[in-house]
């Protein structure tokens, strides 16, 4: 649980360290908002989403869709 999500590293994180204790641990995150960084794609505040953070390696950045 998170309060506003960003990129989604912080939720990543936290959800890598209850994977390493419960390697079968089905997780999933809840934040109370989201930023927006392009103001055309901006609804209203309360504008509910399910999305993805994906993590990449190479890079070591995460990335939040939607």
């Amino acid at each position: 649980m998170d309060d506003v999500i960003t990129r989604g590293h912080t939720m990543l994180g936290s959800a890598w360290r209850v994977i390493k204790l419960y390697p079968n641990a089905d997780i999933r995150g809840f934040a109370v908002f989201r930023t927006i960084s392009n103001t055309s794609e901006f609804v209203r505040m309360d504008d509910p989403v399910r999305g993805e953070i994906i993590y990449d390696p190479e890079s070591e950045t995460a990335s939040r869709i939607p």
